[in-house]
This record gives C-alpha cells, sequence and structure tokens, in this order.
C-alpha cells in the first residue's frame, strides 16, 4: 500500500467506504519523488468508481484536493457546511483540508471518476475556481475541461508514467477549469430572485412554501422561476428545500435530545411519519436509525 492510499484510509471517519456498495474497474496510485512534489503538479490516486445505494463517504482532514467527475447517475455533496446536487456532467473541485461527505441520491447507482492532486501552487487554482464559494461546475457545453480531463485520464491509463507530461496535463485541467468557471460568471449571473429565495429556504427553512407563493412574491412566472433555480442551484426549489431541512434534521438528532417529533416540526414537517419515510428515502435509514449509528460512531471516535 502506497503511503497516500495508507493516509486516505485513515482519513476516513465512517465505515470505509462501504467496499461491498461500490466496483472498481480502476485505482492507480503513481509513484511520486519528492523533487516532483516539491516543483510539480502531481496525482496522488486515479479512480473510476460505481457506487451503489446506500453508499456513503465522509473524508476527514486531508492535504490535497480532489476533482469528482459524475459520469452517471447523481450523489448529494455536503462541503463547507453547504450540501450540493452532482448530477452526470458535472464537475467538483475540492480543497480535502475542510473534508467532505458524499450520500447517494435515493436508491441510485453513482459512477464517477476521481483524481487526488496536490501541487505547492494548486492552491491559488483553487481559490480562483472557488471565488462564488460554489465547488461544482456541470460540463455541458464546456468542451476544454472534458477534453482536458479525458487527455489527463487517457494519459494515466495509456501510457508510462511522465511525472513532467502529467504535470503540463494537470495544469491544463486546474486552468480550465477556472477560466470555464470565470467565463460562466461573466456571462451568466444568477437573477436576485434565486438569491433571495436560496436565503429564504437557508433561513426559514420551516415555513411552508409552494411554487405558487413563491411566483406571486417575487413576481415571477412559477415555471420560469422553478428553470432558473434548477439551472442555477443545481436542484429544483422543493429539493433544496427538503435537503436543507434533512440536514438540520440531522444536527438537531446529533445535537439534541428533542424527539422525532419535536425535531419534525422544527423543521417544518408537522406529520411525523411522513418525516420519518422522507428522511428514510433520503438517508437510507429512519431518523432513529441515524440517531443510534452517529451517536455509536461518535463515542467510539472520542475513545480513539
Amino acid at each position: 500500500m502506497c503511503l497516500f492510499s495508507s493516509i486516505y484510509q485513515k482519513a476516513l471517519t465512517g465505515p470505509h467506504e462501504f467496499t461491498e456498495l461500490k466496483e472498481i474497474s480502476c485505482d492507480i496510485y503513481p509513484n511520486i519523488s519528492n523533487a516532483s512534489a516539491n516543483s510539480l503538479f502531481y496525482i496522488y490516486n486515479y479512480a473510476v468508481i460505481q457506487a451503489r445505494y446506500p453508499y456513503n463517504l465522509t473524508v476527514s482532514q486531508l492535504s490535497c484536493f480532489l476533482v469528482l467527475y459524475t459520469t452517471a447517475g447523481q450523489c448529494t455533496l455536503q462541503y463547507d457546511d453547504q450540501e450540493y446536487l452532482l448530477p452526470a456532467g458535472s464537475i467538483a473541485f475540492l480543497d480535502c483540508n475542510c473534508g467532505f461527505h458524499i450520500e447517494l441520491c435515493n436508491s441510485s447507482t453513482w459512477s464517477y471518476e476521481r483524481l487526488y492532486l496536490n501541487s505547492y501552487n494548486l492552491s491559488y487554482y483553487f481559490d480562483q475556481f472557488n471565488l462564488d464559494k460554489v465547488p461544482v461546475l456541470m460540463l455541458k457545453n464546456i468542451t476544454e475541461v472534458q477534453a482536458s480531463f479525458t487527455k489527463l485520464t487517457d494519459y494515466i491509463l495509456h501510457n508510462k508514467y511522465n511525472v513532467l507530461v502529467c504535470s503540463m496535463l494537470i495544469d491544463s485541467l486546474v486552468t480550465n477549469l477556472v477560466i470555464a468557471k470565470q467565463t460562466i460568471h461573466e456571462q451568466e449571473q444568477p437573477p436576485m430572485y434565486i438569491h433571495l429565495i436560496k436565503d429564504l429556504f437557508d433561513l426559514e427553512y420551516q415555513r411552508d412554501y409552494n411554487l405558487d407563493q413563491l411566483s406571486k412574491q417575487f413576481k415571477i412566472s412559477k415555471y420560469t422561476l422553478a428553470r432558473n433555480f434548477v439551472h442555477f442551484i443545481g436542484m429544483s426549489p422543493i429539493e433544496y428545500l427538503i435537503n436543507k431541512r434533512i440536514t438540520i434534521a440531522k444536527q438537531l438528532l446529533v445535537e439534541t435530545e428533542l424527539t422525532i417529533s419535536e425535531i419534525a416540526i422544527r423543521v417544518g414537517i408537522s406529520n411525523t411519519t411522513h418525516f420519518i419515510n422522507l428522511f428514510r428515502k433520503r438517508v437510507g435509514v429512519t431518523p432513529l436509525q441515524y440517531r443510534k449509528q452517529t451517536t455509536l460512531e461518535l463515542n467510539i471516535l472520542n475513545n480513539n
């Protein structure tokens, strides 16, 4: 086992990636010299994986960067206190020092390619990419990023590894990621009402909402509102609200002794049975099972 593989396994904070729920068709750990690490872009790991529900992954602080390309299916990403949907055709660029958590959506499969990268100056590219605090980019019609990613991964798979060539290809990939993100924001900014609705859901998630009400409040067609919300946020308004409620419910289950019924009401769901079914559908276990499992895992971590 190479050094990074060992460090990576130690950074996993749950059951180790539910190995029985994933199929790995490629898992490469290139050799890295000290000279390369001190001056070039380099790869710790490249893997091609298909995961099945209820697979989830939690990685604590890890000193590297991750480029995560979803090729089929979708999952949710919790990163830097926010939750994002990663549908097919999306690419995420993460600073793993922050840690992250991934869960599959519903009873789906998720196919993805991952690149764990590092460099003494890769943080500059990440900071430029993440100026909007959204670490996800949809690759639709962004051929430069797709071509750069494919060229790099094809090189890893089919050529004798050369650190200089690989460094050049990584440089091309992250440069195109930054340029694509900046170009999108120069050409297209979310309408103000998208920001306002998102903020409303973030702060007042316990209230009842519907598209007709939001349409009237923000003076925009409900069809345009729904379409633009999906375009800029990556999911429908109701999906975003449900995800927010489930995220808050998870926190309350772990951090308080409130009953399941009390938590349901706190997050805006008055019917406890509906809350339990919704939680189980999104998380894979009931709220009570989640509380017990998470409490047990925290106790084990605290005692180690």
